[in-house]
């Protein structure tokens, strides 16, 4: 069920890009920036970057449904580590501010975002792919009758049989 809330959420984000575009003609480019979320400091990435999150997103449950089977603490721990490097790349200049000293309120209220840390997002999305690849590499060691679809045939799963795909 997580996996399906995550999918519907990477199509959510994908298509509010897309309507913002035909509706508002914004954003301008997928390099555009864009605020994100304000809690607990403002989250600002280009565009470009919760696209790619996104996909990633539907990666990973594409590869849950096809596979079926439970997600290892280690791969937890890569989405994790993943996740918070990412999360850090929004807020990265606020939290610059932060370990400086600098009010961040009165900081974020005149701050003009000029550019983007790529090098921690593309850090943290290498550390979800390597961990969908764990992940998708784990499954195809399983030997047969663990539950998890072979050749297009689903055999009995420890967790419980599914007949439908948010694919």
């Amino acid at each position: 069920r997580f996996g399906y809330f995550i999918y519907c959420f990477a199509v959510w984000d994908i298509l509010y890009y897309v309507f913002l575009k035909a509706i508002l003609n914004w954003p301008e480019s997928l390099l555009s920036l864009d605020i994100l979320f304000l809690i607990p400091l403002p989250w600002i990435g280009p565009v470009l970057a919760p696209v790619l999150i996104s996909l990633t997103m539907i990666l990973w449950t594409g590869t849950i449904e096809q596979t079926l089977n439970r997600i290892t603490k280690k791969v937890w721990l890569l989405f994790s580590v993943g996740g918070a490097i990412i999360i850090t790349s929004f807020i990265w200049d606020y939290l610059l501010a932060y370990i400086r000293g600098i009010d961040v309120v009165r900081f974020a209220s005149t701050y003009q975002p000029t550019g983007y840390n790529w090098w921690l997002f593309t850090a943290g999305e290498a550390f979800l792919l390597y961990a969908i690849h764990k992940y998708y590499k784990s499954t195809a060691l399983l030997p047969s009758g663990s539950g998890v679809a072979v050749g297009g045939d689903l055999q009995s799963h420890p967790i419980e049989h599914r007949t439908c795909s948010p694919l």
